[in-house]
């Protein structure tokens, strides 16, 4: 559950809506969202939500000056696809690759004056085969980000 008092998870799934449309502009548009929810009728292009969650890990770091937090995004790719060909479901399979590999590329993300850094990328799943069968594509990848806090 998102704390309403802590925004880095906002900021964080913000950023990335900002990075991917900008890289990735003109193969899909990316937006924000707290839920990855759609209707399937409506899927007829690639829907791409990023969806900002909770803390995973908290440490303190140098005797108590320095809180490490390990913070959850999602990023999922949905799409209405035919269950006869096979082409749609690869392209969009390629996209997520194309998304994870840039994603494992650049590490960084600057919010502010503060860099974060992605620790792991996870699918979950890669393609879901009960919802592939119904005609509809799902695959989300799990970012664990990083941030560095002061306590000072």
């Amino acid at each position: 559950m998102i704390d309403p008092n802590d925004d880095i998870p906002i900021q964080l799934a913000e950023t990335l809506v900002s990075v991917l449309n900008t890289d990735f502009a003109g193969i899909f548009v990316s937006e924000f969202d707290f839920i990855v929810e759609n209707d399937l009728r409506a899927l007829k292009d690639l829907k791409v939500t990023v969806v900002p969650g909770g803390l995973d890990a908290s440490e303190l770091l140098d005797r108590g000056a320095t809180v490490e937090n390990d913070w959850l995004v999602g990023i999922g790719f949905q799409q209405r696809v035919s269950r006869q060909d096979e082409t749609e479901t690869k392209a969009i399979l390629k996209i997520v690759r194309q998304v994870r590999d840039y994603i494992n590329r650049n590490r960084i993300i600057t919010i502010g004056d503060d860099e974060c850094l992605v620790e792991s990328i996870e699918s979950r799943p890669y393609v879901d085969n009960e919802l592939l069968l119904s005609g509809h594509f799902f695959s989300a990848l799990i970012l664990t980000i990083r941030e560095w806090e002061d306590l000072d």
